[in-house]
């Protein structure tokens, strides 16, 4: 499943590995950069796009997610339960826990991923304003969480701290 969602993507240069790990440095190391990147006010390297652009597990989770909320929106509250969500949702949120869970190795290409799926995730589960949360954000965030311990345990430090910059961003009201 791991080498279909990233099958496209190209060996870094030199200079876009350095890039890459000032990058990931500056995210983990900088004392606030973690939050700025899940609330999407920092900016990643520019090579990344052709992986975004191209990463199957992560666009089908960002559009599956849509799809779902947008059938939410159309059907009255009363006759949609968000808290049973669609086989496709499940899927890519299964699909993205494992292939979250296939990046422990520490190397800066899988920790960049990583930042990407943290960041990907906080876009879908915002946390404010706190009237616009819908069962179906915890209902997501729930979802991962229920794998959380199997998925942190034995990744490399740098990963396991911006997975858990989003898990406190979750437990804060209002965070995001």
């Amino acid at each position: 499943m791991q080498k279909e969602a990233m099958k496209k993507e190209k060996p870094l240069t030199p200079d876009q590995k350095e890039e890459l790990r000032a990058w990931i440095d500056t995210i983990v190391f900088t004392e606030g950069m973690i939050d700025h990147w899940l609330h999407g006010t920092m900016e990643y390297p520019e090579f990344l796009d052709s992986y975004l652009t191209n990463h199957v597990t992560l666009n089908s989770l960002l559009r599956e997610y849509q799809t779902e909320a947008d059938s939410l929106k159309a059907v009255p509250k009363e006759l949609h339960d968000p808290t049973n969500l669609s086989l496709p949702l499940l899927q890519s949120i299964q699909n993205t826990v494992e292939e979250m869970k296939g990046l422990k190795e520490g190397r800066d290409e899988d920790i960049a991923k990583i930042a990407l799926y943290a960041r990907a995730l906080a876009e879908i589960t915002p946390n404010s304003p706190i009237p616009s949360l819908t069962t179906l954000h915890y209902t997501v965030k729930a979802h991962v969480r229920h794998r959380w311990a199997e998925l942190i345990c034995g990744m490399d430090y740098r990963s396991v701290t911006i997975l858990e910059g989003l898990n406190k961003l979750w437990d804060v009201p209002g965070g995001r």
